[in-house]
Parts: C-alpha cells; sequence; structure tokens
C-alpha cells in the first residue's frame, strides 16, 4: 500500500472515531489528526508524481541521446 493510501485511510479513520461516542475534546483532536494525515497524504502523492516526472524527463533526455 502506498504511503498516500495508508495516510488517506488512517484519516478516514480518525473521522469515524471522531463522529463516534467520544466526548467532544477527543472528537476535536481526533479530527485535527484526520486533517493532518489528509494533508500528509497529499504531500505524499505530490513528492510522488513529482519523482516520476523527473524520471519521466530523464528518460526522454535519454532516449534522444541514444537515437
Amino acid at each position: 500500500m502506498s504511503d498516500a493510501l495508508y495516510l488517506r485511510a488512517e484519516a478516514a479513520r480518525c473521522f469515524r472515531l471522531a463522529r463516534g461516542p467520544a466526548s467532544l475534546r477527543l472528537a476535536d483532536e481526533l479530527d485535527e489528526l484526520g486533517r493532518a494525515f489528509e494533508q500528509e497524504a497529499k504531500e505524499a502523492e505530490a513528492r510522488l508524481l513529482h519523482t516520476s516526472a523527473q524520471q519521466g524527463k530523464s528518460l526522454s533526455q535519454q532516449y534522444v541521446e541514444v537515437g
């Protein structure tokens, strides 16, 4: 499982727990934690896309050099 998928699953879990029979304070903390997991997931996806783009660019340059 990718880091982003794991983080999104954890975020969903926090949001689900926040809607349960938790105290208001705990629900707020769980919601905040869920939002932090979501942000981490977005950052992990951005890093993955950036890395993929860099690798694709590198492969294209190698193809041009060989061809």
